[in-house]
């Protein structure tokens, strides 16, 4: 049995080191995106859901619907030689562009050749 909690995609989240605001953390196999500065070993919130913008890997072009690769210095890259997904692309990234928008935790089950982040 379950009892219905939340649809919100925030998840409590204590960190053992005190995370800002837009730190991107990862919990299991799921990339969260710390809501608002969390003190160590307080509780706070991580958003699990939702379109975020990120660092990208310099070079490569990312094309919207693609799957978004989290790289160990967590920007987002196309190659799946990385930590695992990150989410999926949302906007079209180009080359030269140092940004970009991912829908975090989307189509994660869709790519086989990884196991999501380490």
């Amino acid at each position: 049995m379950a009892t219905f909690r939340s649809d919100s995609g925030v998840w409590d989240y204590t960190p053992t080191v005190a995370r800002a605001a837009g730190d991107v953390v990862i919990l299991g196999k799921v990339v969260g995106v710390v809501c608002r500065p969390i003190v160590a070993n307080s509780k706070g919130a991580i958003a699990t859901r939702g379109v975020f913008t990120f660092d990208k890997v310099t070079g490569g072009a990312l094309v919207a619907g693609a799957v978004a690769y989290l790289h160990s210095n967590l920007k987002v890259t196309g190659s799946a030689s990385t930590t695992g997904i990150a989410g999926v692309v949302a906007v079209d990234a180009a080359a030269g562009d140092t940004t970009v928008d991912v829908e975090i935790n989307g189509g994660m089950l869709f790519d086989t050749n990884v196991t999501g982040p380490a």
